[in-house]
């Protein structure tokens, strides 16, 4: 898929820039939010560009008949990673691949078997060369473990970023009821905060706000989990709260133990609720929040915070 964006003669509207000017350098941005493989071409004038990625949120598992046995098991999605890179020198005409990773799948079923899905990594990489610029991996999918730790995704490639919040895995024989809370986005400077965890009334994990500008993590009572709080891409601001977005991104969306909850964008891990009622066993888990690509370009415009707002 090819998307050449076109320069506007009058704006910069997030699909080119302004047209070149003594006293105004080209400047302009473009947002890859819907996961895929895409193309982008370098404009006429622009000589270097700055990136942001988010990977992929994990998704939850809930379910019950762990190793084979009456055993409910409950795991929140890991928070995806973040990263970012400036002063990318490029020439106009220049091809370069982008990859807008998905979050990890739920894992919902009664005789549980498998584990969410991890979510896919973020990419910005050099047509031509395949050189990575910058990537960012996506949150584990919460696993069927009991106490396995769910880690948040990473900065693989970047001069900066931070990490997703983990998650833990609840799992207990017989129990009424488990929830893990998804692990929030990380941050530009900083970790996503880490999923609450619960069992039987008990808070058996405190979730934990963000910090650099990071998602906060999910929080985890005896009937819903919220997922982790996601992050938007222009800039770094203040950090997630528990159960809030970081940098302006989504704040939470509950998950209770019958139906599904909405992935939160960008980047933020899914969450995982079950419970035994009257002997009949409800089980719900929700998706990873999808990442996203930022490319910005113009003078003295450098992340995490230098003028890189929407133009």
């Amino acid at each position: 898929m090819s998307y050449i964006p076109k320069l506007n003669p009058t704006v910069g509207n997030g699909l080119g820039g302004l047209p070149e000017r003594k006293d105004n350098p080209v400047r302009g941005e473009i947002t890859f939010a819907i996961p895929g493989t895409y193309e982008w071409v370098v404009p006429e004038n622009v000589k270097s560009i700055c990136a942001v990625v988010v990977g992929g949120g994990g998704g939850a598992t809930a379910g019950v008949g762990t190793n084979g046995s009456n055993v409910e098991a409950a795991g929140g999605g890991g928070g995806g990673g973040l990263a970012w890179t400036n002063e990318i020198v490029v020439r106009a005409g220049e091809k370069i691949t982008i990859t807008v990773p998905k979050g990890g799948s739920p894992a919902n079923i009664i005789e549980l078997v498998g584990n969410g899905g991890t979510g896919q990594t973020a990419i910005v990489q050099r047509d031509s060369s395949s050189e990575i610029l910058v990537r960012a991996t996506g949150g584990e999918g919460g696993s069927r473990i009991n106490s396995a730790t769910n880690d948040g995704g990473i900065k693989s490639v970047g001069d900066g970023g931070g990490s997703g919040g983990s998650t833990i895995t609840v799992s207990v024989t017989l129990t009424s009821f488990l929830v893990s809370g998804g692990g929030g986005t990380g941050g530009y400077s900083g970790t996503g905060g880490r999923g609450g965890a619960s069992t039987n009334s008990l808070e058996t994990r405190t979730p934990t706000a963000g910090t650099g500008g990071a998602g906060g993590g999910g929080y985890a009572n005896s009937a819903e989990g919220w997922s982790g709080g996601g992050v938007g891409l222009n800039g770094e601001g203040d950090s997630g709260a528990v159960n809030e977005g970081g940098s302006g991104g989504q704040d939470s969306d509950t998950m209770n133990y019958y139906g599904a909850a909405i992935a939160v964008v960008f980047g933020a891990g899914g969450a995982a609720s079950i419970r035994d009622y009257d002997g009949v066993q409800e089980a719900g888990s929700g998706s990873g929040g999808n990442g996203a690509v930022r490319i910005i370009w113009g003078a003295d415009r450098a992340f995490p915070s230098t003028d890189v707002g929407q133009s």
